[in-house]
């Protein structure tokens, strides 16, 4: 990032650093961030909350005061939504070494009736990242490391899409089997829209009966080792050459796929 513009961060731009700064939207990672200045102008200056913006400076923590202060509810308030929150919330967390602590969050959530293919939106803000990341409860005899696609299912895959996109300030884009992707930014997982007999052609070799019309329908998730993933999940996996397949029946009625990370 430039000298000149590196003190000045967008709305896509806090979205892009939402890893780093500690906000989250479920499902697709996506960070919301902007302050009534950002709402008004397009623009936060993350130097006011203690970023040097110098190239060489460790501004992490900066930047997620930026983020915390910049209150997406606020800025969606700002576009014409009436967002539901925050609202605090704690939950108990053992660590590492047996200690008792608590895991903080603060979250919005988008209008009820802003859905969708029927998806609810909320942000989560992790306000105790130090008990929320960590390393040693990351890990799983999956080996899963990362969440690729959301997969929704939807009649109209393209305005559902196209709804998404609006929201979360992101761009459509036409996949090759005429599924219609809504990055979330940076290295996130992506919307994947798509009808039931797209997902059913993408996915031929399970059963996906139990899947809803409208909806969330499946995670692709990217693994460090399809062998051991294969071994996780056992009689409910079907090894596809490309990754390793759990069937909704058998997965709390969501289509999980494994693919090599």
């Amino acid at each position: 990032m430039a000298e000149n513009d590196a003190h000045l961060l967008n709305r896509r731009e806090l979205a892009r650093a939402a890893m780093i700064g500690g906000a989250s939207v479920l499902l697709g990672n996506v960070a919301l961030g902007a302050s009534g200045e950002a709402a008004k102008g397009g623009l936060l200056d993350a130097r006011k909350l203690g970023a040097t913006g110098d190239g060489s400076t460790d501004d992490t923590l900066a930047l997620q005061r930026a983020i915390d202060a910049a209150a997406g509810a606020v800025e969606i308030r700002a576009r014409g939504y009436v967002p539901l929150g925050p609202t605090d919330f704690e939950r108990p967390v053992t660590m590492p070494d047996g200690t008792q602590a608590a895991a903080k969050f603060r979250t919005f959530q988008w209008p009820i009736e802003e859905a969708p293919a029927g998806l609810r939106i909320f942000a989560c803000q992790h306000k105790t990242r130090e008990t929320v990341w960590i390393r040693e409860l990351q890990q799983h005899a999956n080996a899963a490391k990362s969440l690729k696609h959301a997969l929704v299912v939807s009649p109209e895959p393209a305005r559902d899409a196209a709804h998404m996109a609006r929201l979360i300030d992101g761009e459509v884009r036409t996949e090759p089997d005429g599924a219609i992707g809504v990055p979330s930014g940076s290295d996130r997982a992506d919307f994947v829209f798509l009808t039931r007999d797209q997902l059913g052609r993408r996915y031929p070799d399970v059963a996906l009966a139990e899947l809803p019309e409208r909806g969330c329908a499946g995670l692709v998730l990217a693994t460090a080792d399809l062998a051991a993933c294969e071994s996780a999940v056992g009689k409910a996996g079907v090894r596809i050459g490309s990754g390793v397949l759990v069937a909704p029946a058998a997965a709390n009625g969501v289509l999980l796929v494994f693919v090599a990370a």
